[in-house]
């Protein structure tokens, strides 16, 4: 064998073995930029240094793209996906994958499927694409998008821009610098807004929202305080919108807004109110109509002002307000205690229970005490009774 036969020969050894590393079930890089690709029956990819191209096959890839500004793409299956240090561009494709961006600033894209996403340390681009996405922003002021379908995400640090996109979103603002901007866009969504450890802060978060820094969202939410034991949330409904609230299983706040709310206390000890300053709202308040659900646990429930009052205890000892207008009651089971002002039409249904029911207001009242030793006290006007074991007029009480 002559000189160059040899260096054919050892050229053509060298190509077999670089092509049997970059296409295999387990590859390892080197420091210098290449190309490495997966395998079709899934592989680990580690590309040590350099700026390398990792692209994964068909079924369940590793690929790790370490130092260096890398191009990761997944392929069709669940992958993971880890670009380490450097400037990375990292696609999830399709599949539901886990992409991570590490260090640097990064561009995610999570492609079809339901995937994971986070940022890692450095000002990130993240875009959750099609599917339900959980993207976190982690360090930096990210701009994260959601994309098509009921994504999740979270700001941990920085001041970050997070556009929910189409579909039912949940995005959390937790980040101690706040976001910069939340859109939640087409959809039902909820956006919760981090607790405020300073009193002096006021309600800073609420303010944005007014100011057009949180846009678009049905839900606001207010994260507990912190170290308060059993703590639910506050939610408010905004001006003059139809707005469905749903409380948590702990002890909740909602507020509706001057339009018709649906309210939902759920589990725990809740206070509802039908409206959110009980005074305002001007004569478009008095043709609201607001649902009230206390759920299980002793729960206060207040009208409001205005409008027309739906109000159910359901179960749990309850105290219960109607508002000024017209009221709708049902105290549910329970030691209930309802109170009515109204100066409309009244309906009252004592339901199980020990109950007490005050009727103070004007207007007409009619009473259905149900089961239980229930009582009824009336100030002026006597009400309409049925199923009451004892009826007290106060004002004659008071008399004597």
């Amino acid at each position: 064998m002559n000189r160059t036969t040899s260096a054919v020969v050892l050229a053509l050894c060298l190509l077999l073995a670089t092509t049997a590393t970059a296409i295999g079930k387990s590859i390892r890089g080197n420091p210098s930029a290449e190309t490495l690709r997966a395998s079709a029956g899934g592989s680990t990819i580690r590309a040590e240094g350099g700026s390398d191209t990792l692209i994964g096959g068909p079924a369940v890839d590793k690929l790790f793209g370490e130092g260096g500004h890398d191009k990761i793409t997944g392929g069709e299956g669940d992958d993971r996906i880890d670009g380490g240090t450097g400037d990375d561009k990292l696609k999830g494709d399709g599949g539901n994958d886990t992409v991570l961006g590490q260090d640097g600033h990064d561009k995610l894209w999570g492609g079809l499927g339901n995937d994971q996403l986070l940022g890692g340390g450095g000002p990130d681009k993240i875009y959750g694409d099609a599917g339900d996405d959980t993207i976190v922003g982690n360090g930096g002021p990210d701009y994260v998008d959601g994309g098509p379908g009921n994504d999740t995400l979270t700001n941990d640090e920085g001041q970050d821009t997070m556009i929910g996109g189409e579909g039912d979103d949940l995005i959390y603002a937790n980040g101690e610098n706040r976001v910069t901007r939340v859109d939640c866009g087409p959809g039902r969504d909820t956006v919760v807004l981090h607790p405020l450890d300073d009193p002096h802060h006021g309600d800073g978060d609420l303010k944005r929202q007014q100011t057009g820094m949180i846009v678009g969202c049905e839900i606001v939410l207010r994260q507990p305080t912190p170290h308060v034991a059993n703590r639910g949330v506050k939610r408010y409904a905004r001006v003059w919108s139809n707005r469905t609230l749903k409380g948590t299983n702990l002890d909740d706040r909602l507020y509706g807004g001057h339009g018709s709310n649906r309210i939902f206390g759920r589990k725990g000890r809740d206070k509802i109110y039908g409206d959110a300053s009980h005074t305002s709202g001007g004569p478009r308040a008095n043709k609201q109509r607001d649902e009230l659900h206390g759920g299980p646990g002793a729960d206060t429930i207040m009208g409001g002002q205005k409008g027309h009052k739906a109000i159910w205890g359901d179960s749990g000892s309850d105290y219960i307000q109607g508002g000024r207008g017209s009221n709708t009651i049902s105290g549910g089971l329970g030691d209930d205690t309802i109170r009515v002002l109204g100066n409309g039409r009244n309906l009252i249904r004592g339901n199980a229970g020990d109950d007490k029911i005050e009727a103070f207001g004007h207007g007409t009242m009619v009473i259905d005490c149900g089961s239980g030793k229930d009582v009824v006290v009336y100030g002026t006007k006597r009400p309409r009774t049925r199923n009451c074991e004892r009826i007290i007029n106060s004002w004659s009480k008071s008399r004597r």
